[in-house]
């Protein structure tokens, strides 16, 4: 008996492997997205006019849309070099 029968590994190509772990790592971070605004939300109605607590909920924010490009451009251009490499070497995707 060999490894690969009791480990039942399958047989899935790595880039489709690769790329189905991106896609639920990217619908987690979606999530998680949506939380930190509507916390950064309730932080800012429930602030009372208080000028610190309405500037802290804005600092969360504008991090949060910080974070959200940094995270999008790094996919794009994981994208990009995939794409490239891809074409380089005249594989198929």
């Amino acid at each position: 008996m060999a490894w690969s029968d009791t480990l039942n590994l399958g047989s899935a190509d790595p880039r489709v492997i690769a790329g189905n772990l991106i896609n639920s790592g990217l619908g987690y971070l979606g999530i998680i997205v949506v939380v930190i605004v509507l916390w950064a939300g309730f932080k800012w109605m429930t602030s009372g006019g208080k000028e610190e607590k309405v500037t802290d909920a804005k600092k969360t924010l504008v991090s949060l849309v910080i974070g959200l490009a940094i995270m999008l451009t790094a996919l794009s251009a994981v994208n990009f070099i995939i794409k490239a490499i891809t074409n380089a070497t005249g594989a198929t995707q």
